[in-house]
């Protein structure tokens, strides 16, 4: 499976009310004409405290909300563990943050391995920063 290449614009989620806000922004921005255009980003660490399926139901709640699908990125932090159990739940798109331990070595090898994206860094947001 192979992931289409990440969008320009992101939109932090931080939770239901800042990813409306976000979406509202990209909207008033004319971002959201075009799908792919703009890709959701959870809060920094949200995949070690939150979880994927916290993640995946805000997600399909916005996209609900919004009529619209989008990529989404989960920010695992500095927890390969975290960003390789995201990825056995079926994120396809992760944060995993910059380092050259195996831990990080083997889940971007795995990421690769089956078609997902994880980024050693997290992209900037339209909206405010968390």
């Amino acid at each position: 499976m192979t992931i289409p290449p990440l969008p320009h614009y992101f939109v932090l989620v931080a939770d239901r009310a800042s990813g409306i806000y976000g979406l509202e922004l990209a909207d008033a921005m004319g971002l959201l004409k075009k799908e792919g255009n703009v890709a959701l980003l959870s809060s920094v660490g949200a995949g070690c405290f939150m979880g994927v399926p916290w993640w995946h139901a805000l997600v399909q709640e916005l996209e609900n909300t919004v009529k619209q699908r989008f990529m989404h990125v989960l920010d695992c932090a500095t927890s390969p563990s975290h960003a390789v159990m995201a990825l056995t739940q079926g994120q396809r798109a992760a944060v995993l943050l910059k380092s050259d331990n195996l831990q990080n070595v083997t889940a971007q090898a795995l990421y690769k391995q089956e078609g997902g994206i994880l980024l050693s860094e997290r992209p900037k947001t339209i909206n405010n920063e968390y």
